[in-house]
């Protein structure tokens, strides 16, 4: 155990003073701490160990390292989770964000397909109306009718009418 100093540190590694203090703040051990006059202190073995430490964490991807009991809690925690979803699935708790994304595009087709019709449904009713208050109350019902068939709508998708046609196959 050979006990340097920083300038002595850092011409054993061939680096300057200031990657010493750097990797002092990267919790490199020291024996003395310097300052106001005072040098640092540093133990060879203990700093050789620590870069040893360093260049192994750098090496398998910044401390990604993990035995084989870390594996095995990993692994139990995954089935588990995946154990929880299916469950989950099974329950109708938790929907795929596919189907869901299916039943919108259904849902917004749908909204549009009756926002277009709106026009030719009103404009025979609407030919010559001059009251404001006419046409805005022909054309609010209008709107509720297309909203409130939206709402009675399914909003069941495909993939969904195929989960149900293999369970009752089952």
């Amino acid at each position: 155990m050979a006990k340097l100093n920083t300038s002595e540190l850092a011409d054993h590694y061939g680096k300057h003073r200031q990657t010493i203090m750097a990797w002092v703040r990267q919790g490199m051990p020291y024996v003395k701490k310097g300052g106001r006059g005072k040098e640092w202190v540093f133990d060879s073995t203990a700093v050789a160990e620590w870069r040893e430490e360093q260049a192994i964490i750098n090496a398998t991807g910044g401390g990604d390292f993990v035995d084989e009991d870390e594996l095995k809690r990993r692994k139990l925690a995954a089935e588990t989770a995946k154990a929880e979803l299916d469950l989950a699935k099974a329950k109708s708790e938790v929907a795929m964000v596919d189907d869901i994304q299916k039943g919108l595009a259904k849902v917004f087709a749908e909204v549009k397909a009756n926002m277009r019709n709106i026009p030719g449904r009103v404009a025979g009713r609407l030919i010559g109306e001059e009251d404001e208050t006419r046409i805005k109350k022909v054309l609010i019902s209008e709107i509720d009718q297309s909203l409130e068939a939206l709402s009675s709508s399914s909003l069941l998708t495909e993939c969904d009418f195929e989960d149900e046609i293999e369970e009752e196959a089952a």
